[in-house]
């Protein structure tokens, strides 16, 4: 009887052995899938860099993402001056301070005197306040206008420092409008006087 005892002893044994090496081996399996899961997640995101470009003198810099494909032109009418193959500009200048004028009255008149300056406009939005650097007292205002029979969104930035105003005009087809949905918010945040 004894003998019987340690047979299914030894038997019981030997199942709990067995049901743990296939529960390890299951358990291996299940952990090699979600990982070449994960991994192939991870391989199907595009890692996004981002470029930075200076005027000449490297007193001012934006940051904006690769993917707008922007190149650096030379220009005598801008510090900083970048075109991409989808048509979007962006162009930045500096004006001299005008003492006892307030920056919203400037752009007022800038808004008034630049639309003008286009035979076709629609849109022409309100002059808003908009947040650069968090410290800067900044506006921005916008209209679509017509080129060669294609519209365009031109976005137009004042930001007052203590050594000018810099505006920064960013000027794009409409029909894009949803690529560069994240544009002034890049630029807003990445402007940066040295």
């Amino acid at each position: 009887m004894n003998e019987i005892f340690e047979f299914h002893k030894k038997l019981n044994i030997h199942k709990i052995i067995f049901i743990v090496i296939i529960s390890l081996f299951i358990l291996v399996v299940l952990i090699e899938i979600i990982s070449n899961l994960l991994d192939k997640n991870n391989t199907n995101k595009t890692i996004v860099t981002t470029e930075t470009f200076y005027d000449e003198k490297k007193s001012l810099s934006i940051a904006l993402p690769s993917t707008y494909n922007l190149e650096k032109n030379t220009s005598d009418n801008y510090l900083i001056e970048l075109k991409s193959p989808q048509a979007l500009k962006i162009l930045i200048s500096k004006k001299d301070i005008i003492t006892g004028r307030k920056l919203s009255d400037i752009v007022f008149a800038d808004r008034n005197s630049y639309t003008k300056n286009f035979q076709k406009i629609s849109n022409v939005s309100e002059i808003s306040s908009i947040s650069v650097n968090k410290d800067l007292e900044s506006y921005i205002y916008s209209f679509d206008h017509l080129e060669n029979e294609q519209k365009f969104n031109l976005k137009i930035i004042w930001i007052e420092t203590e050594n000018g105003y810099y505006v920064i005009d960013i000027n794009f087809p409409s029909n894009l409008s949803d690529n560069f949905s994240n544009l002034i918010k890049e630029i807003t945040s990445s402007f940066t006087l040295y």
